[in-house]
């Protein structure tokens, strides 16, 4: 075959999964010769079981036999001890592939091969529509490719494939989660009204900006939004004298003023978004500004004295990691009701679990490319020790634990353990526990309460923490000898603000 016919074959990206003890020596070479008769096989995904015994052993040779014959081939082992229990084996191969299912391009899975339950789960998973639409399923059958074409008209199909084609017109990802899917769908329906401000409330690191550069900033502007002004304002990092950097000022309005004046981060923002993040440490004389602009649509640039008020449209959008409660004290009222009536809560990820492994895999992407290992970014670092560290910490740092992870591993790569460094992490966490912002928004939130009502709220509060934490009530009660009884009662427990 000559070269110019082997370029023009199909590219295609093959999925295979064994188990090391069962399957004859060379299947893997029938299978990839079988199939470039047709296609180039471009990335081999080689999945596989080893059991309960001589794991570690195994695993060392599989991988190394695998990767010296086939250099485009990733060898990826499934932690399952029985091959034959239909949910175990779904849930390994589900949450294997959840995470990055975006990488996946003309992929092409060979059913053959493995227990009947892992036969089962590869129709069952391409039945419902849970890979992407051009994947194809196929088994070896008399030395041939045997194509499968098997779907069935289920509701979770038809909600994958709306899923799929929100991801596509939305340009970013459906959460699972019910407290994700809900903020998603809130910033969806405001965002889609024009010029009405927004107010997101949330924890640090809670992904607030993520949201508003990529969720609202889509909705509003669609495929021109890399286009559109997006000017991200931290107010907390201005002084008293915020206003003429965000009205910008006339030449001679202040000592060490530029000539010919500065253009403000209102102008900036013309026809596009504001954000003012931080919006609890705006001035009480800039916030009566910005509530004239917001009535009136127009602006006088600092020092100006004369002439006509410059007229201007953007989308306003702020945000705070301080209580709503605080947040009205801090705030003039007036301009508070201006900016509350449409406002969301970004839950913390600890109540966010079924999205983490997206959430890890989109960070895990951006540290890469921020680090220049664009070559790590298709293949996020994930095991069972991060996995379970994912189902019980409290992430008291929210994205930027998840980050810490990212950028630590990028830089010890495999000199330190998951668990070094998640220990490494946790010492950063205990510092976001403990901070001035985050113990301020936490006792806030008892001081209109009367007393037997905080005390109740705080000890529910602390009850659901360590559940979330150490996974059952039983597993606190071992670990704090607190009784169940007293613990469950503490969470019925009724609190009148």
């Amino acid at each position: 075959m000559t070269a110019e016919v082997e370029c023009r074959k199909e590219k295609v990206q093959l999925m295979l999964w064994m188990s090391v003890k069962a399957d004859p020596e060379g299947r893997i070479d029938d299978v990839c010769r079988l199939l470039e008769e047709s296609c180039q096989v471009d990335k081999i995904y080689y999945l596989y079981t080893y059991g309960k015994k001589n794991k570690d052993e195994t695993v060392k040779k599989v991988a190394e036999e695998m990767l010296s014959k086939y250099p485009e081939l990733e060898a990826i082992p499934v932690d399952i001890g029985d091959a034959n229990d239909h949910n175990e084996v779904y849930e390994g191969v589900k949450s294997l592939l959840k995470i990055r299912l975006q990488e996946f391009n003309n992929l092409r899975i060979c059913a053959t091969g493995g227990t009947a339950a892992m036969h089962a789960v590869w129709l069952v998973l391409y039945a419902v529509g849970y890979y992407p639409s051009n994947t194809g399923l196929f088994r070896i059958s008399n030395q041939k490719i045997d194509p499968i074409n098997f779907k069935l008209d289920t509701y979770y199909s038809v909600i994958r494939e709306t899923e799929k084609k929100e991801r596509i017109d939305n340009l970013f990802d459906v959460p699972d989660s019910e407290s994700g899917r809900k903020v998603y769908d809130d910033i969806l329906r405001y965002a889609k009204v024009p010029n009405a401000p927004l107010l997101i409330l949330g924890e640090r690191g809670t992904g607030k900006t993520h949201a508003v550069r990529n969720w609202i900033k889509t909705v509003k502007f669609g495929s021109a939004k890399d286009k559109v002004p997006f000017v991200h304002v931290a107010c907390g990092n201005f002084d008293k004298n915020m206003d003429s950097y965000l009205f910008g000022y006339v030449e001679g309005s202040f000592t060490g003023a530029k000539k010919g004046g500065a253009v403000g981060l209102i102008e900036q923002a013309r026809n596009g978004i504001l954000f003012l993040d931080e919006i609890q440490d705006v001035s009480k004389e800039v916030q009566r500004k910005l509530i004239k602009i917001l009535e009136n649509k127009e602006y006088t640039k600092y020092g100006a004295t004369d002439g006509d008020p410059i007229p201007i449209d953007f989308n306003l959008v702020c945000a705070t990691n301080v209580s709503e409660e605080m947040l009205r004290e801090k705030l003039d009222l007036d301009f508070y009701d201006r900016i509350c009536m449409y406002k969301v809560s970004m839950p913390p990820l600890r109540e966010r679990r079924e999205d983490l492994l997206l959430i890890w895999r989109d960070v895990w992407k951006d540290v890469c490319k921020k680090t220049c290992n664009e070559n790590l970014q298709n293949n996020p670092f994930i095991d069972v020790v991060l996995e379970k560290y994912f189902e019980t910490s409290d992430l008291a740092g929210n994205y930027r634990s998840l980050q810490r992870i990212a950028y630590l591993k990028i830089a010890w790569g495999e000199d330190k353990s998951t668990e070094e460094i998640l220990k490494m992490v946790e010492n950063d966490d205990r510092l976001d526990r403990t901070s001035p912002d985050s113990s301020d928004n936490f006792f806030a939130q008892f001081e209109n309460m009367r007393w037997n009502d905080a005390g109740a709220s705080f000890k529910r509060q602390l009850v659901e923490y360590c559940e979330k934490k150490y996974g059952s009530l039983a597993e606190v009660e071992k670990k704090t000898h607190w009784e169940i009884k007293t613990m469950q009662n503490a969470k019925k427990k009724e609190v009148y603000c």
